[in-house]
């Protein structure tokens, strides 16, 4: 029988079969909020599928993905409604990509108020604004 890691070893990172590797999943599997199509993490971040099949028109299996061909998850999808599993090879690994993903937001994530914009203090505007 050939464990996880067996199949991984095979694995030619120069291959051309690499697949693109999906931001968003990572960012839900990290508590992250950052959404989006990414080029850099386009370029970092490769996917080489272990076994995949189609289920109706989505290639789903297991896969391994590395950030700059190091190994960090691996990830199992069973059929295409089914939610993608994503593991990680180590809290480091976890830690790395969460460094990774934050690096490329350009923006805070949170909406920041104005506590210097002026509000209506009377008593028919109970002490209301609009916030920008």
């Amino acid at each position: 029988m050939t464990t996880l890691r067996e199949l991984i070893a095979k694995i030619d990172l120069n291959a051309e079969y690499n697949d693109w590797a999906d931001k968003e999943m990572f960012s839900g599997a990290l508590g992250l909020n950052c959404w989006g199509y990414d080029n850099i993490f386009d370029k970092a971040v490769k996917r080489y599928w272990l076994n995949s099949w189609v289920c109706t028109d989505t290639r789903v299996g297991t896969a391994a993905y590395f950030l700059n061909n190091e190994l960090v998850a691996v990830s199992h999808q069973q059929a295409r409604k089914s939610d993608c599993v994503v593991q990680f090879v180590s809290n480091e690994a976890a830690n790395k990509m969460r460094e990774f993903i934050l690096s490329l937001e350009d923006n805070p994530q949170a909406t920041l108020c104005n506590l210097d914009q002026e509000i209506i203090c009377t008593a028919e505007a109970g002490y209301r604004t609009v916030l920008e």
